[in-house]
């Protein structure tokens, strides 16, 4: 698998997604500092090796997530690469 480097290199963020990251990011520090009142549910795959699985993952997450954004605010966790996996 190709570092987070260089995935950052070969896949530029595009606007949208810059700020969707942004605004992900600051609804977590308003849950976490009591702001919001949903719950944060952090979940996922701990590591991805089949990215067409993680891909259907992450869509089902999207819609379970519009599902229960009024209660809950979702984040999918996931790593590209462990430093074990890579280093044996």
């Amino acid at each position: 698998l190709p570092t987070y480097k260089e995935i950052k290199q070969l896949f530029p963020l595009l606007p949208s997604q810059h700020c969707f990251i942004e605004k992900s990011r600051q609804t977590v520090r308003s849950i976490l500092n009591g702001t919001d009142p949903r719950l944060l549910l952090i979940v996922g795959p701990c590591s991805i090796h089949d990215h067409l699985s993680a891909k259907e993952f992450a869509t089902q997450l999207r819609k379970l997530a519009q599902t229960v954004a009024s209660q809950f605010f979702l984040v999918m966790r996931v790593y590209c690469e462990k430093p074990r996996t890579a280093s044996g």
